[in-house]
């Protein structure tokens, strides 16, 4: 199915975004496959990565490559927290399958904290991006990417960006509205390098969070549908002002 930033292509769409890409389908099954390693594989895999390079001939992907994979998927899961809280509820939930939720809460929180130090704003997922993915590499092991500790570290940006969402909808409005407005002044510049596919607006925060509901969607075709949210994570105060 191929996709405009997350929207069906039609005759009727207009582009919402600056580069066509296909919505991630499932590969083999994996049954620990997560949500956030099966948007960051199914996206490199949308565009082509991993290739193979070198003498060697081994799998590689470009590291500005996942950090835009990276970016997107933790705006548009920033976005889907800040605009559909009991589904990111459920998201939220599934990145956590081994936790009784009976249990004390401070545990997620040190969790997200220590993902987060030093980056408590809005942006979140610019930081978390630069800090998880090598800054000096021009490409990165394909082995690498899939590796267990960084399954955590993907996990963990979407946890963070989740949360954002979830706990401060107003300021993840403002931070995608202001960064669309920054890329919407170079939009010209891009036309003139050749990038036909730019156009003239991006994914409001609102069309980001339906986006990211319909690979969740793929996702739950494949794997099965999300657990349901705890009580206990309902209940917190952060949480429970979201359902008036």
């Amino acid at each position: 199915m191929e996709i405009i930033l997350g929207f069906e292509r039609s005759g009727h769409s207009r582009p919402v975004g600056v580069c066509i890409v296909r919505s991630p389908q499932p590969g083999p099954r994996e049954t620990d496959l997560n949500f956030p390693c099966f948007y960051v594989y199914g996206m490199l895999g949308a565009t082509g990565w991993p290739r193979r390079s070198g003498l060697l001939r081994r799998e590689t992907v470009n590291a500005m490559v996942l950090r835009g994979v990276l970016t997107n998927m933790m705006e548009w899961t920033a976005a889907f927290g800040a605009t559909n809280p009991f589904r990111a509820c459920q998201l939220f939930t599934s990145l956590f399958p081994a936790r009784d939720w009976k249990e004390p809460l401070d545990g997620v929180f040190d969790f997200l904290s220590g993902w987060r130090s030093g980056h408590p704003d809005a942006t979140v997922w610019n930081s978390l991006t630069s800090r998880h993915v090598p800054t000096q590499a021009t490409n990165l092991a394909w082995s690498w990417v899939k590796d267990d500790r960084q399954a955590l570290a993907w996990s963990a940006c979407c946890a963070s960006a989740v949360w954002e969402g979830l706990t401060n909808p107003q300021g993840v409005h403002r931070a995608i509205e202001r960064k669309n407005k920054e890329v919407e002044e170079h939009l010209p510049t891009l036309r003139a390098a050749g990038l036909k596919e730019a156009s003239d607006s991006l994914p409001s925060p609102a069309e980001a969070g339906a986006a990211l509901e319909k690979i969740l969607d793929n996702y739950e075709t494949s794997f099965g549908g999300l657990p349901k949210p705890p009580p206990q994570l309902l209940a917190l105060p952060s949480i429970k002002r979201r359902f008036p």
